[in-house]
């Protein structure tokens, strides 16, 4: 690790070269916790903030809603289609086309023909070879830049698209990564609960959790739960076996309260919920299983129960923030100087537990509602004025956001960047970026959901289109996202206006410039094994 010194309060980044200080003598590098749901749907939250009014009737997150109130709220907010790829270009600042990390498990996960997915045998397109379901190691990412400049960085819990192992850290320091599943119970599988070892011992799959992994106590479930009991009953939980959510939280909470104190943290939080299986504590599960839906876009009680379970873990660690040693005096207060940021990796799945509507479709397509999440930042020191933002933000743009936090100056060339610092919307400096355009772009199949495509968001008077070109079946797609943000009318459909059509060919034609710009996988056709590229004109 490069030497960091400190000197009357000057960071002196002194990374051979490549770490520019840009703080004053008066900041101070802000520690930073990025909590990182899994597959949580744009509206699965209960907070009308943070998506437009449209959050559950039905799912109760209070602090998420709390945390929502003192943040600056990102309704606009987007991802990679699903969690491998989103991982890689939040820790990268890169788009999936320069990591070549588009998909978890290949490219090749063929749809079940469902709409708008399609049968292997039925595909057009040969899906690329994704060599690269990981990124490669010693890969550039802001792990490593803010441990060179002088913090301490944490991992905990699920990672996908990158490997931590002793050939590569990745930058972190502390890892706690725990991607396996933990065990699978006889009558319903899961990979939240600790299980009982033949000597009587209670562990997880990962050994650094196993001292959280005790089944529940009266003093555990006073001293952490019930503080955060909102209609359901935690005392019910004594002596049942521990959820990995809240010993999650445990490990977290226990860093916070042992931290350096002579050092800057970062730590990235990645809660297996509300993934797949859906277990939550049977607490939780008991409050939902009575109460009455108020939305039947949830009405599944168990995916309700494991979303709240998150939210009082979330709850949690912000009060560790607080009153780091729990001591009940707030003197200790990292509050001010921790930057908080909350998002999901994907949109919600399709069907059953999930919906994201209004907008459309789900998870691993490149629609609104797989890549369209729920985004909230607070920082005491830099947010004077909480509100609303509408400038469209993505996980690339976290790296270049961590660097103007710490005070450091991005230097390294060889790797390109495509995201820019939020740091001035933050601060009120700004109301949008420079760039106008977002892109994304999926070479091969995602089960019964993403087949390949070419997208582009983009700015054009004052509102902001949509464009996709749908690779399989040679079709372009307009939407005015502005004023149709569930995608419900293809404006190069039916009486196209003149209008509607440049609109169209311009974001088509800036779609295939960035296209040229990065270096995506081919895409080929089946019958003839010919590469395929975006159309240069819109026919209809």
């Amino acid at each position: 690790m490069q030497k960091i010194m400190k000197h009357k309060s000057i960071f002196a980044i002194m990374a051979a070269g490549l770490l520019t200080p840009v703080l004053t003598a008066q900041e101070k590098q802000p520690n930073i916790i990025l909590l990182f749901a899994d597959d949580l749907g744009w509206n699965d939250i209960s907070s009308p903030i943070a998506t437009l009014g449209h959050g559950s009737k039905n799912h109760q997150t209070p602090n998420i809603d709390k945390l929502a109130k003192q943040s600056m709220v990102f309704t606009n907010a987007y991802t990679q289609q699903n969690s491998a790829p989103t991982r890689a270009a939040l820790l990268t600042g890169q788009y999936a086309n320069r990591t070549h990390v588009y998909n978890v498990f290949g490219l090749d996960r063929y749809a079940k023909g469902k709409e708008p997915g399609i049968k292997q045998e039925e595909a057009r397109i040969v899906p690329a070879a994704q060599e690269k379901e990981s990124l490669q190691p010693g890969t550039l990412n802001y792990a490593r830049l803010l441990r060179d400049a002088g913090y301490n960085t944490y991992i905990f819990g699920k990672v996908h698209g990158f490997k931590i192992n002793e050939e590569d850290d990745c930058g972190f320091t502390h890892n706690f990564e725990c991607s396996k599943k933990v065990k699978e119970d006889k009558k319903e599988a899961s990979n939240y609960f600790a299980f009982k070892t033949k000597d009587g011992k209670w562990i997880f799959d990962n050994p650094l959790y196993n001292q959280f992994a005790a089944p529940y106590t009266e003093d555990y479930i006073r001293k952490n739960l019930l503080p955060f009991a909102n209609g359901n009953d935690p005392l019910t939980l004594k002596g049942t076996k521990k959820h990995f959510t809240d010993a999650i939280g445990d490990v977290v909470i226990n860093e916070i309260a042992n931290a350096d104190k002579n050092k800057p943290f970062s730590m990235w939080v990645a809660f297996h919920a509300i993934h797949s299986a859906i277990v939550s504590r049977d607490d939780l599960y008991a409050k939902y299983r009575e109460r009455t839906t108020l939305d039947n876009r949830h009405e599944n009680f168990k995916y309700a129960a494991l979303t709240e379970q998150l939210d009082q873990t979330v709850g949690r660690i912000l009060a560790a923030l607080d009153d780091p040693n729990g001591d009940g005096d707030q003197s200790d207060s990292m509050r001010d100087n921790t930057v908080v940021i909350f998002l999901s990796d994907n949109g919600g799945v399709h069907g059953g537990n999930h919906s994201n509507a209004p907008l459309k479709w789900a998870k691993g397509t490149l629609y609104e509602g797989g890549i369209r999440v729920p985004m909230m930042v607070r920082y005491p020191n830099l947010i004077k004025n909480s509100g609303v933002s509408a400038e469209p933000v993505h996980v690339i743009d976290f790296l270049p956001t961590f660097l103007d936090f710490a005070g450091v100056k991005y230097t390294h060339k060889e790797h390109k960047l495509d995201g820019e610092s939020i740091v001035p919307l933050l601060a009120g400096k700004a109301k949008q970026l420079d760039r106008d355009a977002i892109c994304w772009h999926f070479p091969g199949y995602m089960d019964e959901r993403g087949i390949p495509a070419s997208v582009i968001n983009k700015r054009v008077d004052g509102k902001r289109y949509k464009y996709r070109y749908c690779y399989e079946y040679d079709t372009h797609e307009l939407y005015n996202l502005t004023d149709d943000m569930g995608e419900t009318v293809n404006l190069l459909e039916g009486n196209v206006t003149k209008s509607n059509l440049k609109i169209g060919n311009d974001l088509l034609k800036d779609l295939r410039k960035w296209i040229d710009s990065t270096q995506p996988l081919p895409i080929y056709y089946v019958d003839n094994g010919k590469q395929v590229s975006l159309p240069e004109k819109i026919k209809l």
